[in-house]
């Protein structure tokens, strides 16, 4: 995961009413989630730029793929408030495993699977 740059930063800290070197020494303790941040990043961005007349919602997108390196559906995701990589849960343990293995498998995830097999 790409730490967060000093302009996510000072936005992240515009957003959360923070002193950026607060942000940084979190950042650098590890004690941001960096993904969640940029998700508020991405929506408040998008919010901001929705007010102007001028862009549509697909050259914000645009704008915000090429900002944050995000693919569309990344960002439709963040914006639309759609999940990506819907889990599912095995049969037998209750361990999360991802809908193409559970369809695959009959809903029994990789363990599961390994525990059965008499050697």
């Amino acid at each position: 995961m790409k730490p967060l740059t000093e302009k996510e930063l000072r936005k992240l800290s515009v957003i959360l009413e923070t002193e950026v070197d607060g942000l940084r020494r979190l950042c650098d303790n590890d004690l941001i989630n960096i993904p969640n941040s940029r998700n508020l990043l991405i929506k408040s961005d998008f919010e901001a730029n929705l007010s102007n007349d001028r862009l549509t919602r697909g050259s914000i997108v645009h704008a915000l793929m090429n900002e944050y390196d995000a693919s569309r559906s990344k960002i439709e995701a963040v914006i639309y408030g759609k999940t990506l990589n819907k889990k599912e849960i095995c049969k037998i343990c209750g361990e999360d495993m991802s809908r193409y293995k559970y369809h695959k498998f009959n809903g029994v995830c990789d363990n599961c699977i390994a525990k059965s097999i008499k050697l």
